[in-house]
């Protein structure tokens, strides 16, 4: 995959999660968005990921994020 695709593909799922932000906000969403747009504007600089780190990086990060969100969903319903 080169760098125009990615750059496409992560435009895409942004656009996406843009969406839902607008029709269910929640702050793990706009966590992910803000990570999305990072992503986007690193992919093809000189210090930027290659496409394989960069989707590691996004994966790592959503799993934390998850984390943090089913942490504080355990808190809420205790």
């Amino acid at each position: 995959m080169d760098k125009n695709e990615l750059k496409h593909i992560i435009a895409l799922l942004l656009e996406d999660a843009k969406r839902i932000q607008q029709l269910e906000p929640n702050a793990g969403t706009e966590a992910r968005i803000l990570l999305a747009k990072k992503a986007l504007a690193s992919v093809g600089t000189k210090s930027g990921l290659n496409g394989a780190e960069l989707i590691e990086a996004l994966i790592k990060r959503r799993a934390e994020i998850e984390k943090l969100d089913s942490e504080r969903l355990g808190r809420i319903a205790s």
